[in-house]
């Protein structure tokens, strides 16, 4: 099963516009990952919520308006320390079979990425 969540892209730029979003149930975030651009979006709390509680590991499938549906995995999750309450969410993009096996299978490509690079420049 195949977890949807819808967001769409995020224009605001002040802090002042960021706390006007929280305080009606939306989630600033952010996605990026396999050298596209970042997009800033925006969630719905409410359908957030038993994503993070129940299938915080999983992959979900990301419908945003104007870019498309994308397979990305939670990557890290800002939180109030005093209400718990969701503060900002980082979604990375699923490359492809390695990464939808695992968060491990991830870090060892971009650390293999990041060997190849460094033996690159030392040749």
């Amino acid at each position: 099963m195949a977890l949807a969540l819808q967001a769409e892209r995020r224009v605001t730029e002040t802090k002042g516009q960021l706390r006007q979003l929280r305080a009606n149930g939306k989630v600033p975030g952010i996605v990026y990952g396999n050298g596209e651009e970042n997009v800033p979006i925006v969630v719905d709390e409410k359908k957030l919520h038993p994503i993070l509680a129940y299938h915080a590991d999983s992959i979900v499938e990301l419908d945003i308006p104007g870019i498309g549906t994308k397979q990305v995995r939670i990557e890290s999750v800002q939180r109030d320390c005093l209400v718990g309450k969701c503060e900002h969410i980082d979604f990375r993009l699923v490359r492809g079979e390695a990464d939808a096996g695992s968060k491990e299978a991830a870090e060892a490509e971009v650390d293999a990425a990041r060997l190849e690079a460094s033996a690159a420049t030392e040749s």
